[in-house]
This record gives C-alpha cells, structure tokens and sequence, in this order.
C-alpha cells in the first residue's frame, strides 16, 4: 500500500506540474510547449489511471498540431478545470 501511495502521489505531483505549463503555455498562446507539456500530461496522467484526462490531453496536442487557435484554447481551459477536480481527488486519496 505505501508503494502504491507514494507512486500515485508522484503522478498526480508530475501532473500538477504539466497543468501548471499548460495554463502559462495557453495564455503565451504557445501551441509548441502547449503541446509538449499536454502529451507528458497524458503519459503520467494514464499511469495513475486519469483515462479521462488522458484523453482530454490528447485533444490539446491534436488541436495545438491544427494551429487551432480557438480550439486549443476551449480544449485547453476544460482539461484544466477538469484536471484540478480530478487531481483534487486523488490527493485526497493519497493524504
């Protein structure tokens, strides 16, 4: 149980951290970084079993590919608010 602890509790770190690039990406409106902090968002957040947020993720890079400004944006902002609930709970589940 520790072990699965301190893994689930270093997902959802390394995936705070990615949001946090994402929203500073969004606003800078750098699709590259974007892109780069969303795909790595996806990684860590399917390994903790945010199947969900993977593929909201996933969404970001397809939309940051199109240079699709204002589908980024929407897609970005969801994956953000979704993302905070989501990583909310686990760490709840963690403490």
């Amino acid at each position: 149980p520790e072990v699965c602890a301190e893994v689930l509790e270093a997902g959802v770190v390394q995936a705070t951290d990615r949001l946090v690039l994402i929203e500073r990406a969004l606003d800078e409106e750098d699709w590259t970084r974007a892109a780069r902090a969303a795909r790595e968002l996806a990684e860590c957040a399917g390994s903790i079993g945010l199947g969900s947020l993977a593929a909201q993720a996933e969404a970001l890079v397809e939309c940051c590919a199109c240079l699709d400004r204002v589908s980024a944006q929407a897609v970005g902002r969801r994956l953000l608010r979704t993302g905070e609930a989501a990583l909310a709970c686990c760490g709840l589940r963690c403490g």
